[in-house]
């Protein structure tokens, strides 16, 4: 989209009172998918190929770090699919909430927010331009999201959105 096709969007905001816009971070401003699947792999390496990371992980999307780290532990541990684990998930709870909790696990999450922080994020094509254009006229930004700041922050200097 080019700035002509956004000035029609911009003015309607300009003319209103309206001088506040809150995004949220992955999926509208950033396109972290592939970085965040990247630090899953790097630090899932000790225990895992690239390739069963990848597939460890795409099995475990939509579970918080600690949850996915306990859960992929309790399918190697017992050479089961991670699949498995999930589908009996009932079955393996006491284990998941005990691993969720053990220095492994949090060592592990630990480890990936750090790789997190470090992995180059890039913003989907045409927001830089969107935000200085409400830069520019006035508005305030921020970010909703359920990362902690020092992520959203790390994130965003890799992106060069905050420049």
């Amino acid at each position: 989209m080019d700035e002509k096709e956004y000035k029609p969007i911009f003015v309607s905001l300009i003319m209103t009172e309206i001088k506040l816009a809150v995004f949220d971070k992955d999926g509208t401003l950033l396109d972290s998918s592939p970085s965040t699947l990247k630090a899953h792999i790097q630090n899932l390496s000790n225990i895992a190929s690239d390739e069963e990371a990848a597939e460890l992980i795409n099995n475990t999307l939509g579970y918080p770090p600690d949850r996915q780290y306990a859960i992929i532990r309790i399918a190697k541990e017992r050479k089961l699919p991670v699949k498995d684990v999930i589908e009996h998930e009932t079955r393996y709870a006491g284990d998941v909430a005990r691993l969720q909790n053990d220095t492994t696990t949090l060592q592990l999450v630990n480890n990936f927010w750090e790789i997190v922080k470090r992995v180059k994020v890039h913003p989907f094509p045409d927001t830089r331009d969107a935000l200085q254009m409400l830069h520019d006229t006035g508005f305030s930004m921020g970010i909703s999201t359920g990362y902690r700041p020092d992520i959203v922050i790390a994130q965003l200097d890799t992106s060069d959105l905050t420049k």
